[in-house]
C-alpha cells in the first residue's frame, strides 16, 4: 500500500512498513506486529523500489491528479487486495495491489485512442499492450496476480507523449 501525502508544500510518501511509519526499536512499544527495528528496515526491498514508484508518479502531470474509485467497478475488495484508481485530464494509473482483475468505466479522461501500459512497481519495468478505445466498461487482467504481485494499469490519450524513463 502506498500513500501519497502533502502538507504545507511538501510532498512526500510511505510504503505502509509498520517497522518505519512508527519507529519501531527497543526505546518505543511495538504497535501492529512489526518485526525489525526501523534502521534496519528502511533496507527491506519495498523501500528501496520507492524509487521506481516515483519514476511513475513524475512521468505525468502532478498538480492535475486526483484520487477517483468512480473509474473502477471493483470496489469492495479487502484492504490486501484494493484496487486503487487516480487520474489527470488525459491519463489514468489504477493500482491493483495483489494483482486482481478489475473492470474501468472508460470514457472519463480525454482522447478517442487510449495507450495502455502495464508498471511493475517492484522492478520499475513497464509492458506496452495493443491501444484501445476510450468507451465502454474495459476487463484489465495484470500480468501476475497473487500477494506481492501488485501492478499499476497506466492509459493514457494516444495523441500525448508521457514517457517513463
Amino acid at each position: 500500500m502506498i500513500t501519497y501525502y502533502s502538507m504545507k508544500g511538501t510532498c512526500g510518501h510511505t510504503y505502509g512498513c509498520h517497522d518505519i511509519w512508527q519507529f519501531y526499536s527497543k526505546e518505543h512499544e511495538a504497535i501492529n506486529g512489526p518485526h525489525i527495528y526501523w534502521p534496519e528496515a528502511l533496507q527491506l526491498t519495498g523501500a528501496n523500489q520507492m524509487k521506481y514508484v516515483r519514476k511513475l508518479m513524475e512521468s505525468h502531470p502532478v498538480t492535475e491528479r486526483v484520487p477517483d474509485q468512480s473509474l473502477v467497478i471493483e470496489n469492495n475488495l479487502p484492504a490486501s487486495e484494493r484496487i486503487q484508481a487516480t487520474r489527470g485530464k488525459d491519463y489514468i494509473f489504477i493500482y491493483s495491489a495483489a494483482g486482481k482483475s478489475f473492470t474501468v468505466i472508460m470514457g472519463k479522461i480525454e482522447g478517442k485512442t487510449l495507450n495502455v501500459y502495464w508498471f511493475n512497481p517492484r522492478n520499475g519495468s513497464v509492458s506496452k499492450n495493443p491501444q484501445i478505445e476510450n468507451a465502454g466498461n474495459i476487463l484489465f487482467k495484470p500480468p501476475t496476480s497473487g500477494y506481492g504481485q501488485d501492478w499499476v494499469l497506466i492509459l493514457n490519450d494516444a495523441t500525448k507523449n508521457y514517457t517513463i524513463n
